[in-house]
């Protein structure tokens, strides 16, 4: 990400941040156990976050935030990056969204923005306790980006039983789900990559 700032200077960069539990509980697909990450995963993007953030084209939303002032963090986001044009309120978007297919599939339907899922890692302590053991503690990650005032919310995990779940994204970004990612991701980038030179006449 970082020398792809600096390579083009037209690219500007949202950076939706998540409390870490949260993250690791997200679901994506049919199945029950079907988690999309891992504490590996959000550590490696957090390491990015760390070194591009100041950046002038480089903003930071935090997801809670965007779900409970969804229009305050619209108009944060015109403010900073004023040459995007509002089609529709974020709090109205799944009024006037066209998701395919596999889309709504995957994030289980088009809701309206609600923060009412805020604490779903609440409901999902086993693979909290699962994914700390695997990764090591957070705590301290999450007192400062302002999650939590101190270590104490893992008490509640004190006589919880782990369960161990894979993740559709793998934490070495080996696996074939993480690959076929990388790979939209750097297909994506070369297709923008081409289109600016071809406008640019060379």
């Amino acid at each position: 990400m970082p020398w792809t700032l600096r390579l083009n200077p037209d690219l500007f960069v949202i950076y939706v941040l998540r409390d870490p539990r949260g993250v690791v509980v997200s679901k994506r697909g049919p199945s029950a156990n079907n988690y999309y990450s891992n504490l590996g995963v959000w550590r490696k993007f957090e390491s990015y976050r760390r070194k591009l953030e100041g950046h002038r084209r480089f903003l930071v939303i935090k997801y809670e935030e965007l779900v409970t002032e969804p229009d305050v963090v619209q108009e944060k986001i015109r403010s900073l990056f004023p040459f995007l044009e509002v089609r529709c309120s974020f709090a109205e978007f799944h009024r006037h969204a066209r998701p395919s297919e596999r889309t709504v599939r995957a994030m289980h339907g088009l809701r309206p923005v609600s923060a009412d899922r805020l604490l779903e890692w609440e409901k999902h302590l086993p693979r909290i306790r699962a994914q700390l053991e695997r990764f090591g503690d957070i705590s301290s990650e999450l007192v400062e980006l302002g999650y939590e005032p101190d270590a104490q919310w893992k008490d509640r995990l004190r006589d919880v039983e782990p369960q161990c779940f894979d993740s559709v994204l793998d934490e070495s970004w080996r696996s074939l789900s993480t690959f076929k990612m990388k790979y939209r991701i750097f297909r994506k980038v070369m297709v923008y990559a081409m289109e600016r030179l071809l406008r640019r006449g060379v």
